[in-house]
C-alpha cells in the first residue's frame, strides 16, 4: 500500500501530490509530503497557526486534499492493473490524472457548497462559516450562494443561475 501511495510511477501519485501541494501552497501553510501513516490517519491531523491554535478550515482542506488525492492514486492504480491489465502503453496520461485531480477537488468544493443549504438539509446543514474557512484563498464562493439566506418558495427570474448543480 505504501509503494502504491508514495512510490509506484503506475499510480500518478508523483503528479497528484504535486498538485496537492500546488493547492496547499494557496494557503500560505508549509506541505509535508504525506505519508503513509499520515494518510491513514488524516481525520486526526491537525493544522496549527503560529499561537497555536488550531486552524479548522485549514484543517479540513488538508484533510480533504489529502484523502481526494490518495482515492484517486488508488482508482488510477487499479484502472491500470486491473481494467488496462498493466500495459505500459495504457497508462493513464498527464493530463488524465491532472483533470480527474481538479474534477474531485472541485466536486468537493461543490460538495461543501451544497450542504450548506439550510432549507434542504435543516440542522444537517453545514455552516457557511465553516465552508468559508476551509476554501478561503483557495476558490470564491459562487453567487448562487446567497438562495440559502433567502426565503424559501418559486424563484422566477432570468438571468438567475439553477438552485442545485
Amino acid at each position: 500500500m505504501e509503494h502504491i501511495m508514495t512510490q509506484c510511477k503506475a499510480t500518478g501519485q508523483k503528479l497528484i501530490w504535486k498538485l496537492a501541494k500546488r493547492l496547499w501552497r494557496k494557503t500560505g501553510l508549509e506541505w509535508i509530503m504525506p505519508t503513509m501513516g499520515m494518510i491513514l490517519g488524516i481525520h486526526l491531523a491537525e493544522v496549527k497557526g503560529s499561537e497555536g491554535k488550531k486552524l479548522d478550515g485549514r484543517t479540513r482542506l488538508l484533510q480533504i486534499i489529502i484523502s481526494e488525492s490518495a482515492y484517486l492514486i488508488w482508482l488510477v492504480r487499479n484502472e491500470w492493473k486491473i481494467e488496462k491489465e498493466q500495459d505500459e502503453r495504457r497508462r493513464h496520461t498527464a493530463n488524465e490524472i491532472e483533470a480527474r485531480w481538479k474534477a474531485a477537488i472541485t466536486k468537493r468544493l461543490r460538495l461543501d457548497w451544497a450542504l450548506t443549504n439550510k432549507y434542504a438539509h435543516g440542522k444537517l446543514a453545514l455552516r457557511w462559516g465553516v465552508v468559508k474557512r476551509t476554501w478561503h484563498n483557495i476558490h470564491e464562493p459562487v453567487p448562487h450562494c446567497i438562495y440559502q439566506y433567502l426565503p424559501a418558495g418559486v424563484r422566477v427570474h432570468k438571468g438567475i443561475p439553477p438552485r442545485w448543480y
